[in-house]
């Protein structure tokens, strides 16, 4: 693991605050990407019932996000685990709504 070693951990010197910021970010983040999820509804009109798909996904994709950062919270905040899931999942999850965007303006739905 990167930043560890076995006598100190990552949080060793902290006193607390860079973990809550960091937590803090997390949600920021989340919001952030569910907002712009929810923003394609915007397009429901002129792309009819398929925008719901990459709404439904990504609003879940979210909340799968927060359970499992939630769940893992306390191992983190220890010192004896890392965020690579979370930052693995985030990622995708942007990179997924991103995607879904570029295909509803330059394709459509098909149908």
């Amino acid at each position: 693991m990167i930043g560890v070693t076995d006598a100190h951990p990552v949080w060793s010197g902290d006193t607390g605050l860079a973990r809550e910021r960091s937590d803090l970010s997390w949600g920021r983040t989340l919001l952030s990407v569910m907002t712009v999820t929810a923003l394609f509804l915007r397009w429901l009109p002129e792309y009819g019932g398929g925008v719901l798909l990459p709404v439904v996904f990504g609003i879940l994709a979210g909340l799968g996000l927060v359970r499992l950062r939630h769940g893992r919270r306390a191992e983190v905040f220890a010192g004896h685990g890392d965020a690579v899931v979370e930052v693995f999942g985030l990622t995708a999850l942007v990179l997924l709504v991103g995607l879904a965007g570029l295909v509803l303006i330059t394709i459509g739905v098909p149908g």
